[in-house]
C-alpha cells in the first residue's frame, strides 16, 4: 500500500521534523508550503500582487508618477 500525501502518520512525522527545524525565513517557509501542498498556481498571484503593491507605493511620490503612467 502506498501512501498519499494525506496519510495522517506523514503529517505526524512531518509536524514533528518541523518543530525540531531551525526557524526558516518567510520565503522559505512559502517556497516550503508551495511544494508541500502542491499549491504553484497561486505563485503568479502572489508576484502580481506583489509587483502592484511596489508600484502603489512607488506611486506615493512626486518623481514616479509620470513613469508608473506610462506603464498604462
Amino acid at each position: 500500500m502506498t501512501s498519499s500525501a494525506w496519510d495522517p502518520t506523514e503529517r505526524i512525522e512531518a509536524e514533528r521534523l518541523r518543530s525540531v527545524a531551525p526557524p526558516q525565513s518567510a520565503l522559505a517557509q512559502l517556497r516550503r508550503d508551495l511544494a508541500d501542498h502542491k499549491a504553484w498556481w497561486i505563485l503568479p498571484m502572489l508576484v502580481t500582487l506583489a509587483v502592484l503593491s511596489l508600484l502603489l507605493f512607488m506611486a506615493r511620490g512626486d518623481v514616479t508618477v509620470p513613469a508608473i503612467y506610462r506603464l498604462f
